[in-house]
């Protein structure tokens, strides 16, 4: 099986409020819902935010991993055109609120890459990075490894973990670009 074999995906943010994105195969949209207190006091989901879309490109990164910089050249260029550019850093340290943060902005870039044998992928394919591909991939953006498109992936097995570079389409692309100029170097 592939990420291309998935029906659906939520994601998840859990803080001042609880909010999901989910994918409604229905209307092929991106939808956002958010957990609120009615006026009995009872708890239900409420559509926020639907048809969330992601803009080409984005001036937000998100580099994860960045211990691979120092061995990694192409992942050292991505992120030196970001610093160079303007664009504005997002980081918490976790995947799913960056990552998150793309589809409230609506344009971004998140990014774990990893060098090889000195700094090892880290994200989980099935757990991690598939769902949240289908996600952004469905609401116009695109998800890589660094080398294809990320929901070709082939899964291997529950452990299996793959570099990610995931969020607007011209940016995703632009990276690829950076790290393919070092394949075979």
């Amino acid at each position: 099986m592939s990420g291309r074999d998935m029906i659906g995906a939520v994601l998840s943010c859990y803080g001042s409020r609880t909010n999901v994105l989910i994918y409604d195969n229905v209307n092929d949209t991106i939808d956002e819902l958010t957990l609120m207190k009615t006026p009995e006091g009872k708890h239900t989901w409420v559509v926020t935010n639907k048809g969330i879309t992601i803009k080409s490109e984005g001036k937000f990164f998100a580099p994860g991993n960045t211990k691979s910089i120092a061995t990694n050249k192409g992942y050292k260029d991505a992120v030196t055109y970001w610093a160079k550019n303007g664009y504005h850093l997002r980081y918490s340290g976790g995947m799913a609120p960056d990552c998150y943060h793309i589809f409230t902005m609506r344009e971004g870039i998140f990014s774990s890459v990893s060098s090889g044998t000195v700094v090892a992928p880290k994200l989980r394919v099935l757990y991690e990075c598939l769902p949240i591909a289908f996600l952004i991939e469905k609401a116009g953006g695109l998800a890589s490894d660094g080398y294809k498109p990320l929901l070709d992936l082939k899964i291997t097995s529950f452990s299996q973990k793959c570099d990610i570079i995931i969020g607007s389409r011209e940016e995703v692309k632009r990276v690829d670009r950076f790290l393919s100029q070092y394949v075979g170097k």
